[in-house]
C-alpha cells in the first residue's frame, strides 16, 4: 500500500476532481484496483504460507507471481530515484518507470500487465503443479485483465466497458465479490468449479458467460497478439492455441508445433 500512496497519484487526481475524496481508498489513485484484487487474494488464502504453518496452505504460484510483481515495482521506484531512463530497463520495470513519469490508465495497464505477464512466464513450473481447475481459472484471470487493458488502449465496448476497466474506480472490488467471477476458496470447491466453468444457473453466471464467451473468446488470439505488443511480451502469443488459452500446459507449444511442421515438410521433400 505504501507504493500506491506514493505512486498511485491519488492526491493529484483528487485535486483535479477525478476521484471522490470521501472514499477512503481514493488516496491510492491508480492503484485502487490492484489493492482490491490483493485483498481478495488474501481473503481467498492463496497468499498463505505454502507449508500450512498458519492455517490452510496457500499457493506457490500465486505467491511467486505476486512477489515478482512487487519486485518489478520496487525496482522501478529505485530506478526513478536514480534518474535512470526507462528505455534502459527490462520491459516490466521500464513500463513502471514510464507510468511514474506519465500516470494514466494506459500507462498503468502497460506497467501492471507487463509485470503480471512476466510473472506468469517466470513461474510456468509452479503453475503446472496447480490443480487443473486452478490452471483454467488463472487463464480466466489473465484474459479478463488483458481485455480490461484493451478497453483502456482504445477498443470500443461502450460506457460500461470504460467503467469496468478504469483502475481508479471500485469496479474490481465489485467483481471480486461476485463468486462466479472470482471464487472465495483455495483450492476451488466443487460448487466454485461449476461456477468458474459456467455450469451453474445464476444471473451472475450469465454475466460471466457474456464477458468470457461473447466478448472475449471470439477475439482471444487477437487480444493476446495485441497485448504482446502493448506489454513487450511476445510470449503471450504462444498462450493461445486454436482459439483457446493454453497456459501453462502448452504455453510454449507454438514454436514446437512450428518445428514439427518444418520437420514434416522436410521429410516429405526427402521422401
Amino acid at each position: 500500500m505504501a507504493f500506491y500512496r506514493r505512486f498511485g497519484f491519488g492526491q493529484e487526481l483528487m485535486a483535479r476532481g477525478a476521484l471522490d475524496s470521501s472514499d477512503p481508498d481514493s488516496e491510492f489513485g491508480y492503484g485502487r484496483s490492484e489493492l482490491d484484487f490483493l485483498r481478495w487474494e488474501i481473503g481467498r488464502g492463496v497468499l498463505n504460507p505454502v507449508d500450512g504453518s498458519r492455517g490452510p496452505a496457500g499457493s506457490l504460484w500465486w505467491r511467486e507471481v505476486n512477489l515478482s510483481f512487487l519486485y518489478d515495482g520496487e525496482l522501478a521506484a529505485l530506478g526513478r530515484e536514480a534518474g535512470l531512463d526507462p528505455a534502459t530497463a527490462d520491459a516490466p520495470v521500464g513500463s513502471w518507470m514510464s507510468y511514474m513519469l506519465a500516470p494514466g490508465e494506459r500507462t498503468w495497464y502497460r506497467a501492471h500487465n507487463s509485470s503480471i505477464a512476466a510473472g506468469y512466464e517466470r513461474h510456468l513450473t509452479a503453475a503446472g503443479s496447480e490443480p487443473r481447475s486452478e490452471q483454467i481459472f488463472v487463464n480466466m484471470v489473465l484474459y479478463r485483465l488483458l481485455f480490461a487493458q484493451a478497453l483502456a488502449e482504445g477498443a470500443a465496448f461502450g460506457a460500461l466497458g470504460r467503467f469496468m476497466c478504469n483502475p481508479r474506480f471500485p469496479s474490481v472490488d465489485a467483481m471480486v465479490h461476485l463468486p462466479d467471477f472470482y471464487p472465495d476458496k483455495y483450492p476451488l470447491t466443487r460448487p466454485e468449479i461449476r461456477e468458474v466453468m459456467h455450469r451453474g444457473h445464476t444471473l451472475e453466471e450469465a454475466t460471466t458467460i457474456c464477458l468470457d464467451q461473447v466478448l472475449i473468446h471470439p477475439q482471444l488470439a487477437r487480444l493476446y497478439r495485441e497485448a504482446a505488443r502493448w506489454n513487450t511480451a511476445s510470449f503471450l502469443e504462444r498462450w493461445v492455441l486454436r482459439g483457446e488459452p493454453v497456459y501453462p500446459s502448452l504455453a510454449s507449444a507454438r514454436p514446437l508445433l512450428r518445428r514439427l511442421a518444418g520437420w514434416t515438410r522436410g521429410l516429405r521433400r526427402r521422401g
